[in-house]
This record gives structure tokens, C-alpha cells and sequence, in this order.
């Protein structure tokens, strides 16, 4: 059984999160950054189960994306996960 206020926690953090990776948290700016939301998704939670939540660590395993970094991801084909 899941605590209710750990449920509020955690979609407290998801949008904290969203705001520092996208500025804003619209729909128009979810469906633009797919791959990265869903990344940090993969990330934060691990069998239901709040994983990683911290701002910090997750940028360092994830990078925000730039406009220069997806204009790379297109060409190449590259993603936006760290490399260490």
C-alpha cells in the first residue's frame, strides 16, 4: 500500500524537475522533449518506486537538452544521456 503524501512528493519533484529541464511545463513542451521526459521518468522511478529525485544527480546522468543539442541529436542520431 502506497502513502498518499509520498504520491504528492513525488509528482512534486516530476514537476519541479520539468520546470528546470524546460522552463515550463506545457503540453507543447512535453511532446517537443519526449525522449528526455521519458528518460527522467525511467530514471526517477524504478519498479513504482521513487528512485532518484534529486535535481543534480539526474543532470548528470541526463542532459538538458539545447537547441544545439537536439539540432546534434538529429544529424547524428546521438542522445542527450551522459556519457559517464
Amino acid at each position: 500500500e502506497t502513502q498518499p503524501l509520498m504520491v504528492m512528493e513525488f509528482l512534486h519533484r516530476v514537476f519541479e524537475i520539468f520546470e528546470e529541464y524546460f522552463g515550463s511545463v506545457e503540453e507543447t513542451s512535453i511532446k517537443e522533449n519526449f525522449s528526455t521526459v521519458y528518460q527522467l521518468l525511467e530514471e526517477m522511478m524504478d519498479y513504482g518506486y521513487p528512485l532518484t529525485t534529486e535535481p543534480n544527480a539526474l543532470k548528470a546522468m541526463i542532459k538538458p537538452t539545447t537547441m544545439i543539442s537536439r539540432l546534434t541529436s538529429a544529424t547524428m542520431g546521438g542522445s542527450n544521456v551522459s556519457d559517464v
